[in-house]
């Protein structure tokens, strides 16, 4: 089966497009005879832009028969269907189309719905949370999209311990160095497989330089306790959580220090003032300087960066 390119498509489309406008305007001209020259090139230009307007006006001011005009009416008839024929191949050949596991075709990329190993469906809602949650089984229960990954075949894994990291552009990897694609940016083709891709510029960084396709990257303490931020919608608050005890820290007491860990102000004794860059900067009552962790963020290679996206050192 022939297959062309979809600028192919677009240059033939637009060729046999002029040509059906040429005819037609040749089918104007013709028919405007009994008009100035002047007039009848005017009206067979007009035709190649407002094709109806100028087939109205030449059947109503010009001298016809019933011949000449049904034959206008058709020509504009074929003219305009060719036409819509024509943009509606390049439409289709531009569109992007989306498939579920099943390789059945889904108009919005937001019908696509994703199975796990027990067969649960997972399916985003914009009215509540857009891309940023899947719920299950059509239910209120739901997983934070940003830890969810589809294998290599397509099913559905959550990364609870936010161990699976950004290899490439084209792929992530857990620590096993098992292969998986971010269900919010993954599509599936048309056979089923997994379709994935993801602009290296946009990754976001950890204190070890690790790279993710989200912003809210893990935290770490001295001993090396991960933790995950989420932000709660009904309280207006975020906040930290070991991703192993479940232990929950206020956002509001979160910092790092210099080193880029995790530290938990228990007694709410930092105070901060901001330096001639405008950020701010936390010290403790020993004078030890800290950064609030939610201003912060890390370069590829695992640097301290203020809100600003200057190194802090």
């Amino acid at each position: 089966m022939l297959s062309l390119s979809k600028e192919t498509v677009t240059l033939l489309a637009g060729i046999v497009v002029l040509i059906c406008k040429a005819i037609y305007a040749t089918a104007i001209y013709k028919s405007s005879c009994g008009l100035d020259k002047w007039k009848q090139g005017l009206l067979s230009g007009s035709s190649l832009a407002f094709p109806i307007i100028s087939g109205i006006i030449c059947t109503v001011k010009c001298n016809q028969g019933k011949k000449a005009k049904a034959r206008i009416l058709l020509v504009l008839v074929l003219t305009l269907g060719v036409s819509v024929t024509v943009v509606m191949t390049v439409s289709n050949a531009y569109a992007v189309n989306y498939y579920d596991a099943q390789g059945e075709k889904q108009f919005y990329k937001s019908d696509i719905s994703f199975k796990d190993a027990k067969g649960n469906k997972y399916t985003f809602d914009f009215e509540k949370s857009g891309y940023d949650k899947l719920y299950i089984n059509g239910t209120d229960k739901f997983l934070n999209a940003d830890l969810c990954y589809l294998d290599k075949t397509g099913c559905l894994v959550y990364d609870e311990d936010m161990s699976i990291t950004a290899k490439d552009e084209q792929s992530c990897v857990d620590k096993d160095g098992s292969v998986y694609y971010p269900a919010k940016f993954a599509a599936y083709n048309k056979d089923g497989s997994v379709n994935y891709s993801f602009n290296s510029s946009n990754f976001s960084y950890d204190r070890f330089g690790n790279a993710y396709t989200y912003s809210n990257v893990p935290f770490y303490d001295r001993d090396l306790n991960k933790y995950m931020y989420s932000f709660d919608s009904d309280t207006q608050k975020g906040s930290y959580t070991n991703v192993n005890t479940g232990e929950v820290l206020e956002n509001e007491y979160c910092f790092v220090d210099r080193d880029g860990y995790l530290v938990y102000d228990k007694e709410h004794t930092f105070k901060g003032e901001k330096n001639e860059d405008g950020f701010e900067i936390y010290n403790s009552p020993d004078g030890t300087a800290y950064y609030w962790a939610s201003s912060i963020s890390w370069d590829k290679d695992g640097n301290l960066l203020d809100s600003f996206g200057n190194l802090l050192t």
